[in-house]
C-alpha cells in the first residue's frame, strides 16, 4: 500500500532531516503531470493536498530540471532561484522559503518526485541531507516499481480467473448438454 508507506517515509525524512515538509509526488505520464500521495507538514499530515495534480506547464524550469535530464533541484532561496516568476509565486503562496526537490526514476521512466523544504527559515540543504534524500528516493523507486508490478499482477490474475470462471461455466453447460443428447439418444425409439 503506497499510501501507507509514503505516510511513514514523509514523516520519517522530516524528523531525519530536520526539514518542515516533505512532499511526495508520483507522475501521471497519461495527464502530463505529478499528483501528490502525501504531504507531510509541521508535524501533521496534510490530507488537503492529496490527489492535486500539478501539471507540467505549470513548472518549466522544474520540469527541466527534474524530468528531461533527471536531476534534482536544490533552493536555499526560492525567491532567488531561478525559477520562473510563475513557479516562485506558487511556492510563495504555500510559504516555502528552500526547497530541494530529488526525482525517482526506473529504467528510465519518471516514477515521483520527493521534495523536502522548509518553511520558517532559509535553509542551505547540506551534501548529507542531499545524499540521505536521494538514498530515500533510490528505495522509493524499487517501492514504487514493486507496487506497480504487483498492481498489474494482481490485474491479470482477476482477468485469468474471470476467463477460467467463464470457461468452467462453458464446459459445464456443454457437459449438460451432452448428458441430455446422451439420453435422448438413448430412449427414443426410432420406429
Amino acid at each position: 500500500d503506497l499510501k501507507k508507506l509514503f505516510k511513514i517515509v514523509s514523516q520519517k525524512t522530516t524528523e531525519l532531516l530536520g526539514v518542515e515538509r516533505c512532499a511526495i509526488m508520483l507522475m501521471d505520464e497519461t495527464k502530463g503531470a505529478s499528483i501528490f500521495y502525501k504531504v507531510y507538514s509541521r508535524g501533521k499530515y496534510r490530507p488537503e493536498y492529496e490527489g492535486i495534480q500539478r501539471s507540467k506547464k505549470d513548472f518549466p524550469v522544474l520540469v527541466r530540471y527534474l524530468l528531461k535530464k533527471p536531476r534534482l533541484f536544490c533552493a536555499p532561496d526560492v525567491s532567488r532561484s531561478n525559477l520562473s516568476p510563475k513557479e516562485k509565486k506558487v511556492f510563495e503562496k504555500e510559504g516555502i522559503k528552500s526547497l530541494l526537490v530529488i526525482p525517482f526514476s526506473f529504467a528510465g521512466k519518471n516514477l515521483g518526485l520527493l521534495a523536502l523544504s522548509t518553511l520558517h527559515r532559509l535553509h542551505k540543504f547540506t551534501e548529507y541531507e542531499i545524499s540521505t534524500g536521494q538514498a530515500i528516493t533510490n528505495q522509493l523507486s524499487l517501492t514504487v516499481e514493486n507496487a506497480r508490478l504487483m498492481q498489474d499482477l494482481q490485474e491479470k490474475s482477476i482477468k485469468i480467473q474471470q476467463q477460467t470462471d467463464s470457461l468452467e461455466r462453458q464446459f459445464k453447460e456443454q457437459a449438460i448438454l451432452l448428458e441430455i443428447s446422451n439420453a435422448l439418444s438413448q430412449t427414443l425409439d426410432l420406429k
